[in-house]
């Protein structure tokens, strides 16, 4: 036998361990190749994006190459803050409720009186939550209602107390109830829960009796519609500040010449009559409210009470 052929059965002759040996190792490497590709060694590490992190802020932290602003963005300017109007309630000739104006975001009280405004007590303290009533009505000194304003939205809930403030539940249909301007878009009215097209684009107050609204323009002129009706009627009521109504019948406080404080008139879609002048502060925020023959005008840090209708005050 040649020394050529003799070579193959010296490599085949190897010992069988040493193939064993040789074999493992080459499963190994191929694992270990395997288990890398699988695990992405040798790509870039993985992005981790941090607890509250948006992936779209991640993103743009990666990218150092992205422009920046020479100047910061700017943001919009704040709107004029929504404002609810002064309210009064008047129960009787002893008893009403009452809230101050302003915005809807601040904090707010509503108040009672049963001596006649000779003092008042807060029925509805103010704390967290609370914004401004836009629509007070008291039943009596135990019970009162109220549409709530909230936020900078003023986000409106009903809310009403059956024992003198002593606790107060939430009620949905109170809204529905009520009837304000919309602190929002001082040109609409709320009534029943819509919103309706109001006489002008600043209405300050509005009120209802009888099936019919009025409502006091920012110019003072004083405006009224039926329910159900889609547009308004101008009265004769020149110079305005507040209005209420009660049993169908309506009164307005208005600025005179002739007159130290506010005059009080009765007034109708035909007719107006003048009454007494009331010695308040025109200048001062103003609200007035009729309960029968009881009217109540509250102007400045004044609250004055008229027993007949308007015609004299005590």
């Amino acid at each position: 036998m040649s020394r050529m052929e003799r070579t193959p059965q010296r490599l085949w002759s190897m010992p069988r361990t040493a193939w064993v040996v040789a074999g493992l190792a080459v499963f190994v490497a191929v694992d270990i190749v395997l288990i890398a590709l699988a695990l992405g060694w040798g790509r870039d590490a993985p992005r981790v994006v941090e607890r509250g992190a948006s992936v779209e802020s991640s993103f743009q932290a990666e990218d150092d190459s992205e422009e920046t602003l020479d100047e910061p963005l700017q943001s919009a300017a704040p709107e004029e803050p929504r404002v609810a109007p002064r309210l009064i309630s008047a129960v009787s000739e002893t008893v009403a409720w009452r809230s101050e104006g302003g915005a809807c975001a601040e904090r707010s009280e509503i108040e009672l009186t049963v001596d006649g405004g000779q003092t008042w007590g807060s029925a509805y303290p103010a704390v967290d939550r609370l914004g401004r009533p836009l629509w007070l009505s008291g039943a009596d000194y135990l019970a009162v209602q109220s549409a709530i304003a909230s936020g900078p939205d003023c986000e409106r809930q009903g809310i009403r107390t059956y024992d003198s403030g002593a606790s107060w539940t939430q009620d949905d249909q109170v809204v529905t109830n009520s009837v304000l301007v919309d602190p929002g878009d001082p040109s609409l009215v709320i009534w029943g829960g819509d919103a309706v097209e109001g006489p002008c684009d600043d209405t300050h107050q509005v009120a209802v009796t009888g099936g019919v609204a009025a409502a006091v323009c920012s110019d003072g002129s004083v405006w009224t519609t039926p329910m159900g009706s889609t547009g308004w009627s101008e009265s004769s009521i020149e110079a305005a500040v507040a209005l209420s109504g009660s049993d169908g019948r309506w009164m307005a406080a208005v600025e005179s010449a002739d007159c130290q404080g506010l005059r009080l008139v009765e007034f109708d879609d035909a007719s107006a009559e003048s009454y007494a002048c009331a010695p308040a502060e025109a200048a001062a925020e103003v609200a007035i409210d009729l309960s029968g023959n009881a009217l109540w005008l509250w102007s400045g840090d004044q609250v004055m009470i008229s027993t007949d209708f308007g015609r004299s005050f005590n």
